[in-house]
């Protein structure tokens, strides 16, 4: 049984590839989204994103990247999505901070009419490697300015992942906004390969 705070989306498929260079690393992205017909009018396509990743230092990392482009049939269900981001390492990377600024459109329940504010939040995580190839994973983000409906979301993650230098597998839960526990928790199991 449905519910109104249940997605609008059925389904959501990420893939992307990414070359390194000496200091630089840029990639692209491309995402599938179909709608739930039960939910809402049934549409499906294709958005693509591109991101770069360069070392400020040997200890210190910065990003940008932009996601869901070239799709406005899909702007309200995967509304285009800024990021800027630092990734600290301590220890040799035993240890990670990162701070990450995303800025969106946030979607409303009733995303198919159009209904949408935007959002900008602070995150920040930490993972902490607590065997060779095992880390924890932990985010807390919160809005930077209220949106123009006068909400403002505070979100909590944590996880665990197995990684090394060719591969990296993690499983996330999320709690999309603390100030309504009548929405679920996301899950997100990603898998990334190096050949």
């Amino acid at each position: 049984e449905r519910v109104a705070t249940d997605t609008e989306l059925k389904h959501r498929i990420s893939v992307g590839v990414a070359q390194a260079f000496s200091s630089v690393s840029v990639g692209v992205s491309l995402q599938y989204i179909e709608t739930d017909p039960l939910v809402t009018e049934s549409q499906k396509g294709v958005t693509f994103g591109v991101g770069a990743v360069g070392l400020l230092s040997s200890d210190l990392r910065a990003g940008l990247s932009v996601e869901n482009l070239a799709n406005k049939d899909l702007a309200n269900y995967a509304p285009t999505t800024y990021r800027a981001g630092l990734a600290y390492l301590i220890f040799k990377g035993d240890i990670t901070l990162h701070l990450d600024y995303k800025q969106r459109d946030r979607i409303t329940l009733e995303a198919s009419h159009g209904l949408s504010s935007p959002e900008r939040l602070l995150i920040s995580s930490a993972s902490v490697r607590i065997q060779d190839l095992l880390r924890l994973l932990a985010a807390y983000g919160t809005s930077v300015a209220d949106d123009k409906t006068g909400h403002s979301r505070q979100l909590l993650s944590g996880g665990i992942a197995l990684t090394n230098q060719h591969f990296a597998l993690s499983y996330i839960l999320l709690k999309p906004d603390l100030s309504l526990p009548a929405l679920h928790h996301g899950v997100s199991l990603s898998i990334s390969l190096a050949v």
